[in-house]
């Protein structure tokens, strides 16, 4: 895992997946329900049922709670299968405060080297703490998606 450093920088972070491009794509944007930590990384906690990304572009990355209500976390911007996707991120704060998110997909020996680049902190009022927050929250979730791409 790599990251950034500043405080109003992009949050960056990388695992290699011992999986081809296009099966790392579909791990991260397809099967996010099956690895998305949503007891603790979510909108409604433990009343959270699943997680979809809508494939291409306009698609959005919503959440479903058990009793059948939604959110959705962001919008999909960029729709490159096997190569990228972008969105914009904002689960639990109004569309006005998102940030962007942009996921790579990089053939490497062995597999592929997932590269996300988190940015747009100035869109949010607590810019500062978020970023934090978000610097160390990627490392658990990549770290899930990891184990589950590899499954």
């Amino acid at each position: 895992m790599t990251a950034s450093a500043g405080p109003r920088d992009a949050v960056v972070r990388a695992v290699e997946v011992p999986v081809p491009p296009d099966r790392a794509f579909a791990a991260f944007t397809g099967a996010i329900a099956d690895w998305w930590p949503l007891a603790t990384h979510s909108v409604y906690g433990s009343q959270s049922a699943s997680v979809q990304v809508e494939a291409g572009v306009g698609g959005q990355i919503v959440e479903r709670g058990t009793d059948g209500a939604t959110c959705v976390w962001g919008t999909v911007r960029v729709w490159d299968p096997g190569v990228e996707v972008a969105f914009s991120w904002h689960p639990g704060t109004p569309p006005g405060e998102a940030t962007d998110v942009a996921v790579r997909f990089e053939p490497v020996d062995g597999g592929t080297r997932v590269l996300l680049v988190h940015t747009g902190w100035g869109a949010r009022p607590d810019a500062e703490p978020a970023r934090r927050a978000y610097e160390s929250g990627w490392v658990s979730v990549l770290d899930r998606y990891a184990a589950a791409a590899r499954g």
